[in-house]
């Protein structure tokens, strides 16, 4: 079960499973866009924090010529299977693509705000 949250990262999780350490395992879709350019990109995770600051940092070969960039969405999933399944659904079909940049249209961009 997915809930969404804005950019804000105060994401609620209305289920999860916990694993067999006792910790919550929960997955991420998040949706950032290039400040720059105004692209979108979509990917998956355990640690969204972490990984936008992966991202602006340059450590993804396809997102590097694109920084900085934004989180404008992010989803929480109960698996990793499941959000793997949104992600590909986001890129992959022309539906996920219009709704990729419903979702991203809800944030305005830095630029837009003045920053």
């Amino acid at each position: 079960m997915a809930v969404a949250a804005g950019g804000d990262l105060a994401i609620r999780i209305a289920r999860f499973r916990v694993s067999d350490e006792g910790e919550s395992a929960v997955y991420y879709v998040y949706i950032l866009r290039s400040i720059p350019r105004g692209t979108l990109y979509v990917g998956t995770t355990r640690d969204v924090e972490k990984r936008l600051r992966q991202h602006n940092a340059g450590a993804g070969k396809s997102t590097a010529p694109y920084r900085p960039f934004e989180l404008v969405h992010t989803e929480a999933y109960e698996t990793l299977s499941d959000a793997r399944k949104r992600e590909w659904h986001l890129k992959c079909t022309p539906a996920g693509g219009k709704e990729k940049s419903v979702l991203a249209a809800a944030k305005p961009s830095a630029l837009d705000r003045g920053a």
